[in-house]
């Protein structure tokens, strides 16, 4: 019984640390859709969800969400990334 117990709880930390390195991923990757909003058309741009394509080679995602002046307008930026190279960039935009 100890022992089920203890291998459950090492899964559960396995699997929150795991969930800790994504969330600041995500959170790299936001910050990122935003600058590149607030450069493109000086609005501010509010993350609502990100959307991982399942796309051969993968490092791209579409973040979505509002600009912060207009919650109706609805936006989706590009991002690329590799976290191993702390790499971030959006490099494209749509609204509609």
């Amino acid at each position: 019984m100890i022992k089920k117990l203890l291998i459950a709880v090492l899964a559960i930390g396995i699997l929150s640390a795991c969930g800790g390195e994504d969330k600041v991923v995500e959170e790299k990757i936001k910050k990122e859709a935003m600058e590149f909003t607030e450069e493109v058309v000086d609005e501010t741009f509010v993350p609502e969800r990100i959307e991982y394509p399942d796309a051969p080679g993968g490092g791209f995602c579409f973040v979505y969400g509002h600009y912060k002046s207009d919650p109706k307008k609805k936006v989706s930026v590009t991002v690329s990334f590799d976290p191993d190279r702390e790499y971030y960039h959006a490099n494209g935009m749509s609204d509609e």
